[in-house]
């Protein structure tokens, strides 16, 4: 034990066995040093001071029993020894966990100091069995967890049993627990002509001088479905057995894997390239949607013309909605919904397909007259309808025939929630959309869903009209599903859960478009959308003065900062972009309102707006009705400082 000193606590209420005691250690004080207490209490006390590393303890004491020095929380810290005058509690205090009992006797308490050498040298043995077990635990329970939380699948096995199966391997070939396999030989998982490298595995082990093998084998899973499967194999020695040691992948879920992989990189392909043309495309539909309300400014509405430019200024509407669409497909921006007509908004559908579709193909509409409301983002709602209606005329292009639409109303409570997965008992709007053109096979139906799967000859589909479609029906908590045969056509049925605000149409504007006569500087790069602004701006009353070039814009304010009650300006625009030039405009005057717009919704958050200085931010294309509200709003705004000149604090 060395030359170390270890502190002894010696609980005796009786003087005579305390110095008996004493004596017995006399001889031992390079070795022991021992503190005595005559209780329990001043045992605890004793014991936050010394930290003994054994405890002596009289049997019975006046406030309680030495064992009851074990029920502290302390009490794993050291061994107890347990003197009584009588052997007849020596088994139960050695139960309740003392190292040594002692039966008191003027010769036993002279050999103290020997008993507390064995009990400690115990002791310590007793730690370090304990150390080695704890340890032992540890790595076992570790191997477990890598063991069955490894996705790759693992086993080992004889030549004509399993004697251990991972949950991964389980996993790949579709048993529910290792029970099952209990009694089939290996090779019965795997294919006829593999089952020969197996048994040969089996039979003559690991070749000499090879630590392990691979071989690209063909599985059979218990409900027969045949699968690819990468195999690795080593000898170990298991419970007294040379065993093989396997290791298998699933291929097919690694194909799928890689193919899920290429989709995500595919998406964000279009993510960036939505994210680069929606700034040019609504750009574009600025002056599409634009000038044609300014033409309808200047024609009458009771003519065909007016009804042409509002059928332009409709489908423009449309391609905004479809722009903001495909970057809510990418996750670059934020749907918004709100109660929907259905019926109003399929009968704008089939006012666009009358005029698309040819004369062989008629349209039959059985549309519910009762105003039944969905809560949705119209804008998709509108894509999915007008795909699925594209795609019956693409089946019936060739022969004509007939598209059907109806709208009804079900009740889908709980007896009938089977045939509905996903739904919720309740009322649903149930469309069905049918042709009977060509139909599809069962092949076919099972994989119209997925993305990327085309029935068109290449370059004529992308395969992702219908993922979107699904997609948009499931976020809207509706259902979709499609029934088809060979030569007798297809129906699709989508069920959308229906709302119960009861909503009338849509009423054009009543009131007038805002006027003013403040005056106002307006910034784009585009020379028609700067046009354009100009033409809005000056028939609303303003005073406006347009510029291309931003960098002329901020000299021609810095020359007359005064003369200016708003200023709007383009974010994305060469040698200055429009955040760069409001904050150089606020440097000159930071009084001055600003208003952004872009063909791109930039995830520019309130606070932010407002760190800037901007008082609000428009998409394009903009409505003339846009324009008017948001100009007069902000400069109706009582909050904006109107100290031309001065800088605040």
């Amino acid at each position: 034990m060395g030359n170390r000193t270890d502190e002894i606590l010696l609980i005796q209420n009786n003087k005579g066995h305390t110095e008996l005691i004493y004596q017995a250690f006399k001889n031992h004080y390079h070795r022991f040093h021992l503190t005595s207490v005559s209780s329990l209490e001043e045992a605890r006390d004793q014991f936050i001071k010394s930290m003994p590393k054994l405890v002596i303890s009289d049997l019975y004491l006046p406030d309680g029993k030495g064992t009851d020095l074990l029920d502290q929380k302390w009490a794993k810290t050291f061994p107890l020894v347990i003197m009584s005058n009588c052997g007849k509690e020596m088994e139960t205090v050695m139960e309740s966990g003392a190292i040594d009992y002692v039966l008191k006797s003027e010769d036993s308490l002279s050999q103290m100091p020997n008993i507390a050498e064995r009990s400690l040298r115990e002791w310590n043995n007793l730690l370090m069995r304990k150390r080695a077990e704890d340890a032992l635990k540890a790595s076992e329970d570790l191997q477990g967890l890598i063991f069955n939380s490894s996705p790759i699948g693992i086993s080992i096995s004889c030549y004509d049993k399993f004697l251990y199966t991972n949950p991964a391997f389980l996993k790949i070939f579709a048993y529910e627990d290792g029970i099952a396999l209990k009694d089939l030989p290996p090779t019965f998982l795997f294919d006829q002509e593999d089952q020969i490298i197996m048994n040969n595995l089996h039979l003559n082990g690991i070749p000499a001088g090879i630590k392990t093998i691979s071989y690209d084998l063909k599985g059979i899973r218990k409900d027969e479905v045949k699968i690819d499967l990468a195999f690795w194999a080593t000898s170990i020695n298991y419970m007294g057995k040379t065993s093989i040691l396997s290791f298998v992948i699933d291929k097919s879920t690694e194909n799928k894997l890689r193919g899920q992989l290429q989709q995500a990189q595919k998406m964000e392909a279009i993510g960036t390239l939505a994210g680069g043309i929606a700034h040019d495309f609504n750009n574009i539909l600025s002056a599409i949607i634009g000038f044609t309300e300014m033409a309808m400014f200047n024609i009458k509405s009771d003519s065909t013309a007016y009804d042409n430019l509002e059928n332009v200024l409709k489908a423009g509407n449309r391609a905004k909605g479809l722009t903001q669409q495909i970057l809510s497909f990418t996750r670059q921006n934020k749907e918004e919904r709100k109660p929907v007509i259905l019926k109003s908004l399929i009968k704008e559908v089939i006012k666009l397909l009358r005029a698309s579709l040819p004369s062989t193909i008629e349209i039959h509409q059985h549309i519910d007259d009762n105003l039944y409301n969905i809560m949705a983002d119209g804008t998709q709602l509108h894509q999915a309808i007008m795909n699925l209606c594209t795609n019956a005329y693409h089946a019936m292009e060739e022969t004509g025939g007939v598209l059907d639409i109806r709208l009804t109303v079900i009740d889908v409570d709980i007896n009938k929630i089977s045939a509905y997965p996903g739904l919720q008992p309740g009322q649903y709007l149930h469309l069905s959309i049918r042709d009977t053109g060509h139909g599809m096979d069962k092949d076919t139906i099972s994989r119209i869903f997925d993305p990327y799967f085309t029935t068109k000859p290449k370059g004529q589909g992308t395969g992702l009209g219908l993922s979107i479609v699904n997609r948009i029906i499931k976020e809207h908590g509706g259902y979709i599903n499609v029934y088809s045969e060979l030569g007798e056509g297809s129906v699709f049925n989508i069920y959308l859960p229906r709302i119960k605000e009861l909503l009338k149409p849509e009423i054009q504007y009543r009131n007038p478009v805002p006027v003013g006569s403040e005056r106002i500087l307006f910034v784009d790069d585009e020379k028609p959308l700067a046009q354009l602004g100009h033409q809005i701006l000056e028939r609303l009353g303003y005073l406006v003065s347009s510029i291309t070039n931003p960098l002329s814009a901020l000299d021609i304010f810095r020359e007359n900062p005064c003369d200016y009650d708003l200023v709007i300006t383009d974010i994305t625009m060469p040698k200055m972009t429009g955040i760069k030039l409001t904050q150089e405009i606020l440097a000159i005057r930071p009084d001055v309102p600003i208003i952004l717009c872009t063909g791109f919704n930039h995830k520019i958050t309130k606070d932010k707006l407002k760190l800037l200085g901007i008082s609000k931010i428009l998409i394009k294309p903009v409505l003339i009705r846009e324009m008017g509200e948001a100009v007069r709003e902000v400069l109706d705004n009582k909050e904006q400082i109107k100290l031309c000149g001065l800088k605040t604090a």
